[in-house]
């Protein structure tokens, strides 16, 4: 079963990050790799009412993160799961 938990630090930023960049290639907006300076800068400037982001855990490990972004007043969603965590149903939960 995966737990969800509302991303809240840095740390937590950092674990989307690798999440996101195991996975890129499926991004269907940019999938180029994002560093750590880059995510640590989004964060930094994210508007926390207008984007809300979870992390699933597996167990002790995060293996996935669900976002949503306001934009021009349509809400906007990004999912990713770990690849050694995919076709397990955890995206069906």
């Amino acid at each position: 079963m995966m737990i969800f938990r509302e991303a809240t630090t840095e740390w937590d930023a950092e674990v989307i990050r690798v999440i996101r960049n195991t996975g890129r290639q499926w991004m269907t907006r940019d999938t180029r790799e994002i560093t750590y300076d880059q995510q640590r800068l989004w964060w930094a400037a994210r508007q926390p009412a207008l984007t809300r982001i979870w992390l699933g855990r597996v167990a002790e490990t995060d293996v996935a993160y669900g976002l949503l972004r306001l934009e021009a007043g349509r809400w906007l969603a990004s999912l990713a799961v770990l690849p050694r965590y995919q076709g397990q149903g955890y995206g069906c939960e």
